[in-house]
């Protein structure tokens, strides 16, 4: 039994992969064998080219000795005949030579999984490591690059189209020769959809197959470098806004790997695209809400509200009750998706502290009460009875308070009114308070978290990409993040940039606080591993709290 190759090719990692071409080495590989399918065929004759930057670095040629008779098929397809296999030496001992040539190249061949498949048999069958090379495949790469200009991608048809030097013959030797010719003209073509790395040509060639892979070519001059992306068609209009960490490779991935269907209508419709460098990750996540927030671009479903956001807030009367608007100012619960479901956390609420639900006008006049008053669901200051408008506005002033704290008082009360329906057997009842309770304790946090950006006015922040500062809850420099151009698109400023903002505060890692001209209240989980706070402010001023 032969001895295992002392240097496997080992698995390439992403980095190894993300190589410009021009240092790849390639080998191309043709086999002939005695049948279609390596369970019941051998290997008569081997025949491979190495290239590195165009030029031929190697060559591989030889017959194999099968152990089977040659069918008089493949005798007359290949004209290989018996009597030219008689003497040579069989596959246990051409196979180490062969692997050894091979070494860690790119294995290149066309229809690359026949000739693979039997390579692979005869390693394991003989022992020996099976290479874990990339492969790239002649014809997948032609299906993808020459879409309408062949009739069909066969050698022939690809040798005969880019006017090869070797002639493909049915023969191993000439057959590899010109499938690595192939192989040159086909990244000479890929040069034009921004193919320059062996990762590009590895990942176009398993690209299904879609009628706008064309438009790849918008990501060719695209940078590999943090930023915004913006879709237009043919009118000019923004059509979708997206951010990404590498420029090129998210927009190339539109026509090249999402298979959704409304990505289908907007690769139909895009006809170019623009993109504002970013430095960090907060210019991008605040850049592009505002971008959406302002142009409403109808493939933004994420990020476009159909419907304005709900927010639940106690009115000023004499007798507060919770009303469910749009507006954010003052002490607001919200935003809740719908209005329906603000509605919900405020019926469970008022039950919770028996607040009244009702819309009267209570001047002091007493009216008949409703059924909420006889079942103890509500304190009815429409009676006008003492103990009833006090037990009111005492219940309203204990839900005011919880609110602005940490809903110990509701919780409490939430948890034994679950325990009675659930005792009652009213699961379902149960389930709708809890669900309720739970878009309030959502609506308060988010709440929270964005009113504590905007109170700590101005904050710089030091990131591993660089400086970031907020200026009330907001980029403070996001038109100096893109290009001059673009800082009229830049006035609007909403919710949506703070809500990114925020979300990207929680997930930031490695930050660190230079300053901040109002303390920071809220309990952001990734403060407390800030490794350093330091304050770079007039000694005049107010010093920097993180609480």
């Amino acid at each position: 039994m032969p001895q295992r190759p002392l240097a496997a090719p080992r698995q390439r990692s992403f980095d190894d992969l993300e190589i410009p071409l021009r240092d790849v080495e390639f080998c191309a590989v043709d086999l002939e064998t005695t049948s279609g399918s390596w369970r019941d065929g051998e290997i008569v004759e081997i025949g491979a080219v190495k290239s590195r930057g165009g030029e031929i670095t190697g060559t591989f040629e030889t017959f194999v000795q099968p152990s089977v008779d040659i069918p008089v098929e493949i005798q007359l397809l290949t004209g290989i005949t018996p009597s030219m296999v008689s003497d040579a030496a069989p596959l246990p001992v051409v196979l180490p030579s062969f692997i050894e040539f091979c070494g860690t190249s790119v294995f290149v061949a066309h229809n690359a999984r026949f000739d693979k498949s039997f390579i692979d048999a005869a390693c394991r069958r003989l022992d020996y490591e099976i290479s874990a090379a990339p492969i790239v495949d002649t014809v997948r790469l032609a299906r993808r690059l020459l879409r309408n200009e062949v009739r069909s991608c066969g050698l022939h048809n690809l040798s005969a189209h880019f006017r090869t030097a070797h002639k493909p013959n049915h023969r191993a030797f000439p057959d590899a020769a010109a499938c690595l010719e192939v192989l040159w003209a086909l990244i000479e073509r890929g040069a034009a959809y921004g193919i320059t790395t062996l990762a590009d040509l590895l990942h176009v060639q398993s690209v299904r197959s879609n009628p706008h892979f064309e438009k790849v070519k918008l990501a060719r001059n695209l940078p590999r470098s943090r930023g915004v992306y913006l879709f237009t068609n043919m009118r000019g209009e923004i059509i979708y806004v997206g951010k990404a960490a590498d420029l090129r490779s998210r927009v190339r991935s539109y026509f090249t790997q999402d298979e959704r269907k409304r990505m289908g209508d907007l690769r139909a419709e895009v006809a170019s695209v623009r993109i504002i460098p970013c430095a960090t990750e907060a210019h991008a996540a605040g850049l592009e809400a505002r971008l959406i927030a302002d142009h409403r671009p109808r493939y933004n479903r994420a990020g476009v509200r159909r419907r304005k956001p709900a927010y639940l807030r106690l009115t000023g009367d004499r007798h507060p009750r919770f009303s469910v608007g749009t507006s954010a100012a003052g002490f607001a619960i919200g935003p809740f998706p719908t209005a329906q479901r603000a509605r919900a956390a405020a019926s469970t609420l008022s039950g919770l502290f028996g607040l009244r639900t009702c819309t009267l006008r209570l001047n002091g006049k007493a009216h008949e009460p409703c059924a909420l008053y006889d079942l103890g669901s509500c304190h009815g200051p429409c009676t006008g009875r003492p103990g009833d408008v006090a037990a009111h506005d005492r219940a309203a002033r204990v839900l005011k308070d919880d609110l602005e704290g940490s809903l110990h008082v509701a919780r409490e009360r939430l948890a034994a009114r679950l325990a009675t329906l659930a005792a009652q057997s009213r699961f379902e009842e149960a389930a709708a308070h809890r669900d309720a309770f739970a878009d309030v304790v959502g609506a308060l946090d988010r709440a929270r978290r964005l009113r504590a950006l905007a109170d700590a006015g101005r904050l710089e922040l030091d990131t591993p990409d660089g400086p970031v500062v907020l200026q009330n809850g907001r980029l403070a420099d996001a038109a100096e993040s893109g290009s001059g151009d673009t800082a009229t698109a830049l006035g609007l400023v909403g919710l949506e940039e703070r809500r990114a903002l925020a979300g990207w505060f929680e997930r930031a890692e490695g930050l660190r606080l230079v300053s901040a001209s109002a303390p920071l209240a809220y309990p952001w989980p990734r403060v407390a591993k800030i490794d350093q706070i330091c304050v770079e402010r007039p000694q005049h001023e107010a010093s920097t709290a993180v609480q």
